[in-house]
């Protein structure tokens, strides 16, 4: 008999990170989840796909937003939107709006965390999608609720406050700002952010730097090791990605599993919790 461990890890290994829209209509068992708002999905979305804004699986907690939902709740949340960890998950959203392509990677981290296995993302999203002429379907849908069991959760994919402040104390790896520059440098600032700029030790990667083309697509593994190597992240290295509120750094998260990196964890808490913090420190210097 195989073990479930065993079992577990070889779904893993039949699902791509990626998926291309040629091959969408072609995959077999699959859930294929929407991550935008809700008016945007009942504007057009991909036939047979459920809705799970991403949204609503964060909260605001303690003065901080964007905090993950504890488990119960997400179980609750992903089950009444039908999602079922024993197919395919594709997950998509706009790739070419740095405000919803948060979206897509958000929902992959969420569930991976969760405990499902047989995760991908679309890769260009909605927007190649339409670019493409493939057909949409409009209006609300009403989901096949599903009782999520059994899913084993992975708590070291979420960094804290201590994890970062330990890695830049012992220089045991690499802290990436997944922020445009210009909240890095703290010329632009999010109204839940106390303080302006970084964090202290953090180097600068742009989100956008990890895509490719007019439709979004993220850039191959070659060129991603080029754009990770100019911030000293290699294949093995240990990498903690942040942003404003843990949205756009599951964007860089995504991207380092394509590297072929799995040794990443997303810090949740993010500026909003780093800069409520009196000793943490925060800087405002232009990458280098």
């Amino acid at each position: 008999m195989i073990s479930s461990i065993l079992l577990s890890c070889l779904l893993a290994a039949a699902a791509p990170l990626l998926v291309c829209t040629e091959d969408l209509s072609t995959l077999e068992n699959v859930s294929i989840v929407d991550g935008r708002n809700s008016a945007d999905f009942a504007a057009g979305h991909i036939h047979g796909a459920v809705h799970l804004d991403a949204d609503t699986l964060s909260e605001i907690r303690d003065g901080i937003h964007g905090l993950l939902k504890p488990l119960d709740q997400l179980h609750q949340i992903v089950g009444d939107a039908g999602i079922n960890p024993e197919k395919h998950v594709v997950i998509y959203s706009d790739m070419a709006d740095p405000e919803k392509r948060v979206k897509a990677t958000r929902v992959f981290w969420v569930l991976q965390y969760m405990g499902f296995t047989r995760l991908s993302l679309l890769d260009g999203g909605i927007g190649k999608w339409k670019a493409e002429k493939r057909p949409l379907n409009t209006g609300a849908v009403r989901a096949e609720k599903v009782v999520l069991s059994g899913l084993v959760p992975r708590p070291e994919l979420l960094a804290d406050q201590e994890d970062v402040k330990s890695m830049l104390r012992e220089g045991t790896g690499v802290v990436a700002d997944l922020r445009p520059a210009a909240f890095f440098t703290g010329d632009k600032v999010k109204d839940y952010v106390s303080r302006k700029g970084h964090i202290t030790g953090a180097c600068s990667l742009p989100n956008e730097e990890l895509f490719t083309g007019s439709e979004f697509v993220f850039k191959t593994p070659e060129a991603l090791e080029q754009v990770y190597d100019r911030r000293g992240v290699k294949k093995d290295t240990r990498l903690i990605t942040y942003c404003n509120s843990g949205q756009a750094a599951s964007v860089g998260y995504f991207a380092t599993l394509l590297l072929g990196n799995e040794n990443t964890t997303l810090y949740d808490g993010s500026m909003a919790e780093w800069a409520q913090t009196e000793n943490a420190p925060v800087s405002t210097e232009a990458p280098e």
